[in-house]
């Protein structure tokens, strides 16, 4: 088939990825042929570049820029470069280093950066797990006070959802004038600039790639993943997805564990994937 027409964007983890953070064998035959088949595809998740590691060869399987970090920037693979990119204002992250640091419980934290995928002081908790994705030369461990201000991309909270649900209370009573914040799973609690999310990033990808012609179908299943789905032309939600994707979605196709990507392009190939009326 003539895929030629359709770009599909999918979030990772919960979506594209199975609970063993792998692409089941069944998506990764079918993104094979529905690349082969001209179709474009890419990935739009809060990982950065360097710990996508869970696709193989990137380069070939994501024929568009990928847009990572919650649309803080547009990276591509085949030239290897990144193709825009937003940092929050310097003053803004020395506000949330203190926040942080004082009104945050000790709770362990992270910074993301184009250069540092993952920058903390405090590498306990939930944080191991985080370091255990990244390898050694993409990790900063050093004191806050050491920290330049000026390159985030995002602040990452780990903790459980009980003790997220304060600190968001207490960020969103700061900060939310001039910062996202949305939690991307469970146990994480994300901000970066306002404006810059998945859509931001699927707005990017249409001028960077030339595509109002294609029809673009996005996947994902957790709250930063939302308006992704209000900005592409179709919208579809695993049935793993929470339930406010699923309502913003057009339509719920299988469990990420039984390969939501390859459900998407069957759908494409029978002429069955349409956007709810």
């Amino acid at each position: 088939m003539d895929f030629s027409s359709y770009l599909i964007v999918s979030d990772m983890d919960g979506t594209l990825l199975n609970r063993e953070s792998c692409i089941p064998e069944r998506s990764l035959d079918a993104i094979r042929r529905f690349v082969a088949g001209g179709g474009s595809f890419t990935v739009a998740t809060g990982r950065p570049h360097v710990i996508l590691d869970a696709i193989p060869t990137p380069e070939v399987l994501l024929t568009a820029p990928a847009i990572l970090v919650n649309g803080a920037y547009l990276y591509d693979f085949r030239k290897g470069a990144a193709l825009f990119e937003e940092c929050i204002p310097a003053e803004t992250a020395a506000e949330l280093l203190a926040f942080a640091r004082e009104d945050c419980e000790d709770i362990p934290f992270r910074v993301a950066t184009l250069q540092t995928a993952l920058r903390t002081a405090t590498p306990y908790g939930l944080m191991l797990h985080d370091m255990e994705i990244y390898t050694d030369k993409n990790v900063r461990i050093l004191p806050c006070g050491e920290w330049a201000l000026d390159d985030w991309q995002k602040i990452v909270f780990r903790a459980e959802p009980e003790v997220l649900a304060r600190v968001r209370a207490k960020a969103e009573m700061r900060f939310s004038d001039r910062l996202d914040i949305f939690l991307t799973g469970p146990r994480l609690l994300e901000m970066q600039v306002k404006g810059c999310s998945k859509a931001k990033g699927i707005d990017k990808l249409r001028g960077a790639m030339g595509i109002d012609n294609l029809t673009v179908i996005a996947c994902g299943d957790f709250e930063n993943d939302i308006e992704m789905l209000r900005a592409a032309d179709i919208a579809v939600a695993p049935a793993n997805a929470i339930e406010d994707v699923k309502t913003a979605a057009d339509c719920v196709l299988c469990d990420c564990n039984d390969g939501l990507i390859a459900d998407v392009i069957e759908k494409i190939e029978a002429g069955t994937l349409q956007k709810k009326a």
